[in-house]
């Protein structure tokens, strides 16, 4: 019914999907966290210059809470990254 060769070209284009599917994943995971970072940036910033009159250990108590927030999400993402990386072959890191 299938021959090694019909068998060995399934195998073939499964393996190729996954990979596929795994390199969209990764770009995914560093567009997630470009934008991240871009927030992350952005509210520091207006964390920055929003009050004036306001202590500056505030501003940078809630700067601080902020990046510590951003943080724990960003390397989220990257450890996802990571495995996926490791895990996939003809690709460094």
């Amino acid at each position: 019914m299938f021959s090694m060769k019909n068998i060995l070209f399934l195998v073939g284009i499964f393996l190729t999907f996954i990979y596929i599917c795994s390199l969209m994943r990764i770009k995914y995971f560093e567009y997630k966290i470009n934008n991240l970072h871009k927030e992350k940036k952005s509210k520091i910033a207006s964390e920055s210059g929003q009050g004036r009159g306001i202590p500056l250990a505030i501003i940078q108590g809630k700067q601080n809470k902020i990046s510590i927030e951003y943080d724990k999400e960003i390397e989220t993402l990257e450890r996802k990254r990571r495995f996926i990386l490791e895990k996939l072959p003809f690709i460094k890191f």
